[in-house]
């Protein structure tokens, strides 16, 4: 028996999930819609659907910063303005996505290393702007204050 149209297949799979809903599984050994009537929980918050779900998602990865002022993840190297050699860094991405690549607490964009501008870095070095080497790696909390008397 074949499905030709759309309200077909929705209909057969309407009727096999009102089954699947009634079967008993092995692991809750009870049905799905038994163990939803019994469940007393606190419902989900919901966020709004404008809300870029992403930032949920970021996984964290410390890295070291390499003598060209880069880190290296997923075989690629990244350029970490104002970084200093040797520290470490709290870099963010997306398992999805390894293009998007965040780094430090403020979670600024990096990208991947333009081998050009950085084979000309010597010209007008930038690096060494930073004085705490703790301060960017993951989970750190910078309570210092800064030149304005603010934290």
């Amino acid at each position: 028996m074949s499905i030709t149209t759309l309200n077909e297949l929705n209909l057969k799979f309407n009727v096999w999930l009102q089954e699947y809903h009634k079967s008993i599984h092995s692991t809750l050994e009870m049905s799905p819609l038994n163990r939803k009537s019994i469940d007393k929980g606190s419902p989900l918050k919901q966020i709004p659907s404008t809300t870029n779900i992403d930032e949920y998602f970021l996984l964290e990865h410390n890295c070291k910063i390499s003598s060209d002022g880069c880190v290296r993840l997923f075989n690629k190297r990244f350029e970490i303005p104002d970084s200093i050699v040797g520290t470490k860094v709290c870099i963010y991405y997306l398992p999805w996505n390894k293009e998007y690549v965040l780094a430090g607490p403020e979670k600024k964009i990096v990208k991947p290393l333009d081998t050009i501008k950085n084979a000309l870095r010597f010209d007008k070095p930038q690096r060494g702007l930073s004085n705490d080497s703790d301060t960017n790696t993951c989970n750190s909390t910078n309570s210092k204050e800064n030149d304005h008397g603010t934290k």
